[in-house]
């Protein structure tokens, strides 16, 4: 009995710290448990707004939660609980999120959460609960697509505009 994915199109995969790779897709979220061998599928949207939803990237930060980027409804955050998961959601209506379409989420050196949008960037202190824009002036309407992080602290940006540097000094919301 061949386990099924919601689609043959897979965007992103995570690993998180309880044994299972999260599979993004193009029709929703779902995971492979590394010791029944099972996929199980992980509905995001519940109730009477239940449908699925495109997730083009997935990020497992260092406290084992689970960011969840999606290509019209936001970001989702899956918090291990005693119940199974505990779940987050932040857009445009809710938070500062720039925008709802989620290509990238990174984690900086310092904890700090970068989420990419479709509208430019946002973040996420380690110690904070809300997001803040981030280099509104540089990127606001700018898709985000890539983060990476140097041993110095200096963060590349990948848009559709091409590259953009930022100093570690700068990589903070002013």
């Amino acid at each position: 009995n061949k386990p099924t994915l919601p689609s043959n199109l897979v965007h992103a995969l995570a690993v998180s710290p309880d044994k299972r790779v999260w599979i993004g897709t193009s029709q929703g979220l779902c995971y492979f448990d590394l010791l029944t061998e099972k996929i199980e599928k992980f509905p995001l949207i519940s109730g009477k707004e239940r449908r699925s939803v495109q997730v083009p990237s997935l990020f497992c930060d260092a406290e084992g939660r689970l960011w969840v980027g999606t290509s019209d409804s936001g970001l989702f955050l899956l918090s291990p609980s005693a119940q199974g998961y505990r779940t987050e959601h932040y857009d445009t209506s809710n938070s500062k999120l720039p925008g709802n379409n989620i290509p990238v989420v990174a984690q900086l050196r310092n904890g700090n959460i970068l989420v990419g949008t479709n509208h430019g960037a946002a973040i996420r202190c380690s110690d904070a609960t809300q997001f803040e824009l981030w280099h509104p002036e540089h990127l606001q309407n700018s898709v985000v697509l890539s983060f990476c992080e140097t041993k110095e602290g200096q963060i590349f940006v990948g848009n559709v505009y091409g590259l953009a540097l930022f100093p570690s000094e700068d990589s903070m919301p002013q």
